[in-house]
């Protein structure tokens, strides 16, 4: 999956993310570690391949913490049913467990 974020327009990100398998929802992380000024940003997200965009206003106040997620399971049945194409972004203060 081809994916590019920009954040406050510099690129921060681009890339060709793997997805292992695509017959059952699943995972696939890469950690990057930014420095970024106190105050408020904005992020940038999009995916030719993937056709989707995601453009999101953040704010640092100290430590954080991020996820940039993108979902497509348009087969899945059960739980929260099928998930279209899009970018999701989650920031907080404490680190997010998923190693």
């Amino acid at each position: 999956m081809d994916i590019k974020i920009s954040i406050d327009e510099k690129l921060a990100v681009y890339g060709i993310f793997d997805v292992k398998e695509k017959r059952v929802p699943q995972h696939n992380w890469k950690r990057f570690v930014f420095k970024l000024e106190y105050g408020k940003h904005k992020l940038k997200a999009e995916s030719k391949k993937g056709e989707a965009s995601l453009e999101k206003e953040f704010e640092i106040k100290g430590k954080a913490f991020a996820v940039l997620g993108y979902w497509d399971y348009p087969k899945v049945k059960g739980g929260s049913g099928p998930t279209p194409k899009s970018f999701t972004f989650l920031i907080q203060d404490k680190p997010i467990a998923f190693e």
